[in-house]
């Protein structure tokens, strides 16, 4: 497997090498550590809506949730059972099973 940039400075930076010896290498590793910043914020970003994603399936396989479109067709409504619980929200999908999820915990 190819080793990704971030890898290449980490190792380079292990060996002993600084960025400072030039200001291209030091354009080159704050680049990379913007990336490395942005891919972390999508994984993270990622995480919450496999997170999401499970809470709905679980709740979903025990028969214990339905989702539907607002009556006023500004947002979601989830309704829960056995708690007759029903949350609705203006924003997105996503907001709404946020807000489901809050109020199972």
């Amino acid at each position: 497997m190819t080793p990704t940039k971030a890898e290449e400075l980490a190792a380079r930076l292990e060996s002993g090498w600084c960025p400072i010896e030039s200001p291209a290498d030091m354009e080159r590793a704050a680049a990379e550590l913007r990336r490395l910043s942005a891919v972390e914020a999508e994984r993270d970003a990622l995480r919450a809506d496999a997170e999401r994603l499970d809470w709905i399936e679980r709740a979903a396989l025990a028969r214990k949730v339905e989702i539907a479109r607002s009556l006023l067709g500004t947002g979601f409504e989830i309704g829960q059972w056995p708690s007759m619980r029903v949350t609705v929200t203006s924003g997105s999908l996503r907001a709404a099973i946020d807000a489901a999820m809050k109020g199972t915990k």
